[in-house]
């Protein structure tokens, strides 16, 4: 029994309502040590170096946002900082706490038949295949660039089976519905697939918008 089947048999003997409610996980590229998703010939830099913003919007509709910093790492990608501050509201109230952050990504441009203009792939750097997690980038209505961080469990029933079935997707052997992590099959990979993937899950909770360049 291959992997794709020992998945879809486990979501359907738990009730797969059930089963995906429980999914937890990012995506990953398949074999992306032997075949980079993001080559160096291919990193793109739409950010602008320098201060900017990281911001996110709230339940009224307005953004909360926080100082940050864009610098490009010297292997190529960018590093990302973003600086919590103490904040005080009209009443002299505090909330908050002091402190960075910093994360770093590789980007490159998607193009293809329905991946919109000025996207691009984000990909954690690490040292470690299984912690190159990917997501989006693309133009935000706000202004600035909103990246999406996808997970599995954003999924919807209909399209997690539908994209086990075509072979988009794997999963590891024993791999357990509470942890499960969403391997993007590279045979037969082009843009067009990789951006339906990664846009068909609902909003994830913390995606940013970012303003670059001041």
């Amino acid at each position: 029994m291959n992997k794709r089947s020992v998945a879809i048999r486990s979501l359907r003997s738990g009730g797969l309502m059930a089963a995906i409610a429980l999914l937890g996980g990012c995506f990953l590229a398949e074999d992306d040590n032997a075949n980079p998703i993001i080559p160096d010939d291919a990193l793109a830099y739409p950010l602008k170096f320098g201060d900017g913003r990281e911001c996110e919007e709230q339940d009224d509709g307005e953004l909360s946002c926080q100082r940050a910093s864009f610098e490009r790492l010297a292997e190529g990608g960018y590093s990302i900082t973003v600086y919590q501050e103490i904040t005080t509201d009209e009443d002299g109230e505090q909330s908050g706490e002091s402190g960075t952050t910093s994360s770093e990504y590789k980007l490159r441009a998607l193009r293809g038949a329905g991946v919109p203009a000025d996207t691009y792939l984000v990909q954690t750097v690490s040292a470690s295949e299984r912690e190159r997690f990917l997501g989006l980038l693309k133009r935000s209505s706000r202004g600035g660039w909103l990246k999406i961080s996808p997970n599995c469990d954003k999924l919807s029933p209909e399209a997690f089976v539908r994209f086990m079935n075509q072979g988009w997707l794997h999963t590891e052997e024993g791999a357990t519905l509470d942890s499960l992590t969403c391997h993007i099959v590279r045979d037969g990979l082009d843009d067009a697939r990789l951006y339906s993937i990664l846009s068909s899950t609902k909003s994830s909770g913390d995606n940013k918008i970012l303003f670059s360049g001041g």
